[in-house]
């Protein structure tokens, strides 16, 4: 999850109006012997933006809910919707989430989003990757007995590789994931298809207690996040110049300054506009440059070249 500093391009779903451009997950119906799970297994990823103090690296000191995404069991699309952020947002951390204000005005309302995605968790197996970071943007907490934390499972280590969603997917599943910008339908698949290849281990009865319908996913227009998100077109390199100028002063940096300088170079080289002007510096996703050093040297540069760094 992007907000929480971890979180993908997208893959295309079954049943769903959502498609993305990167590596396609298998979609693949399940058998009659898991017909509870069909009925209780969802997964669920979000992407968050950053809120309060502009801090260093990933930048806001709490994170907000800009998309969230539920898939089903099967791993169709059953919520992924964008959703809209009260507060300013101090660092969209565009790198991760690929979110410019623009499509945060597209989103429905916190409110909205957290019931319908509470609709589809409540009282099901919630598979997530380090879903902590999701239930606590959620305000849900759900037993501890439904949740299936794929960073946790033992039958799921990648010995020296660590435990991101990225690697644990590449070793266990040979899938390529978060090349780029995050997509929450693509991680929830990811961490969806790991607690499938070990599922009944982990699961070798039915934990749920209560009798559950097929989840009902939610109408097309609260299911189109990936596609707004493929549609947006990033000039490649428009900003390299600029942003090569602040990978040297990170290289010759320490502490916050360094990891300012790095925030500041991978959202340059992420926003899908060119920047051209010092007028570029008050849009939004441009907060998290700050007011200090770094905005000096990007408003001179800005002066000096029209966008490219001398």
């Amino acid at each position: 999850s992007a907000g929480s500093s971890s979180s993908a391009g997208s893959s295309s779903s079954a049943g769903s109006s959502s498609s993305s451009s990167t590596t396609a997950l298998p979609v693949a119906a399940p058998s009659s012997s898991n017909c509870w799970r069909s009925r209780g297994v969802v997964a669920l990823d979000c992407e968050f933006v950053g809120v309060g103090r502009n801090t260093g690296g990933i930048g806001g000191d709490r994170n907000a809910l800009a998309r969230v995404s539920v898939v089903s069991y099967s791993g169709s699309v059953l919520l992924d919707t964008l959703v809209q952020v009260d507060e300013e947002v101090v660092d969209f951390r565009i790198h991760i989430t690929g979110l410019t204000q623009a499509h945060l005005d597209q989103g429905v309302p916190f409110a909205e989003a957290r019931e319908l995605a509470v609709g589809l968790l409540e009282g099901r197996v919630v598979i997530g990757h380090s879903p902590t970071h999701d239930f606590k943007v959620l305000s849900f907490s759900p037993p501890g007995q439904l949740v299936r934390d794929t960073s946790s499972c033992p039958q799921l280590r990648a010995p020296g590789l660590g435990r991101s969603l990225m690697a644990l997917s590449e070793h266990h599943l040979g899938l390529k994931i978060q090349d780029g910008a995050h997509c929450s339908v693509e991680d929830a698949r990811a961490a969806l298809w790991l607690y499938r290849s070990v599922q009944d281990i982990w699961d070798p009865c039915c934990p749920i207690t209560s009798t559950l319908s097929e989840p009902i996913p939610a109408a097309p227009h609260l299911r189109e996040a990936a596609g707004i998100l493929s549609a947006v077109c990033t000039e490649a390199g428009a900003n390299e110049d600029l942003a090569a100028h602040f990978d040297r002063g990170a290289s010759s940096s320490h502490g916050y300054a360094k990891e300012h300088y790095i925030r500041v170079a991978r959202t340059l080289r992420s926003l899908p506009f060119a920047m051209s002007c010092p007028e570029d510096l008050a849009r939004p996703e441009l907060r998290c440059v700050g007011n200090g050093k770094a905005q000096a040297d990007l408003l001179r540069l800005l002066r000096e070249g029209g966008g490219g760094a001398k």
